[in-house]
């Protein structure tokens, strides 16, 4: 384990991890542990078949998400044109925070400090949204979010060819590709958790009065 890292999870363990810092050495820290699991890490027959089964758990826990999604903004969508006395917006979100247990040689303090902060880095970005002014052009096949459309394999800029003949997902991309992820950290997953958030919303117009 870089030192350097090891230093800075012994500062930050006593601190909430969501008040972390994204300081440029911070990033440029994980991107190196990031580097260096990868460059050490095998692509054996295990570690592939591996791969494929959390990359299917994903996939399932994002379709499901989005189904939920859609169920909920059609239910609101029936408050909406019956009147509802309150209704008359919504946001709906679609979020997914993956929580793994990594096999790197930390203290149990900073082991945990690191696994909460790469599970928190899934969580900041929804992966699927719906509102009443958007729900129309949401609900078009052709306008699926990306972590729910096939139509785009993510297959090869991170694996090479060892995924000519099969689908990745969008959301194991962007571990990969936008957050400091590696290839064990995703082997080492053990839990997805999957939230719809619903924000039930009422704008009042006012007439507009030229007070003096």
């Amino acid at each position: 384990m870089n030192d350097k890292l090891q230093t800075l999870l012994k500062e930050r363990t006593p601190e909430p991890r969501l008040n972390w810092p994204l300081t440029d050495e911070l990033m440029d820290l994980l991107r190196e542990r990031r580097k260096e699991l990868n460059i050490n890490f095998q692509w054996d027959d295990e570690n592939i078949e591996q791969f494929k089964e959390v990359n299917e758990r994903i996939m399932e826990a994002c379709e499901n998400g989005w189904n939920e999604s859609v169920k909920e903004a059609q239910a609101l969508e029936k408050r909406i044109k019956s009147g509802d006395s309150f209704l008359n917006d919504y946001e709906i979100d679609v979020r997914l925070m993956v929580y793994l247990e990594i096999a790197d040689d930390y203290e149990e303090g900073e082991r945990e400090e690191l696994e909460g902060f790469l599970a928190e880095e899934t969580y900041l970005q929804s992966i699927g949204h719906i509102s009443h002014v958007h729900y129309d052009h949401a609900m078009k096949k052709e306008n699926l979010p990306l972590a729910i459309d096939k139509s785009t394999n993510w297959n090869g800029e991170f694996f090479g060819d060892r995924f000519h003949d099969y689908y990745i997902c969008y959301f194991i991309h962007r571990l990969l590709d936008t957050r400091v992820w590696s290839y064990p950290d995703i082997l080492n997953i053990v839990c997805i958790w999957s939230d719809v958030e619903v924000l039930h919303q009422k704008c009042t117009e006012l007439k507009k009065r030229n007070a003096k």
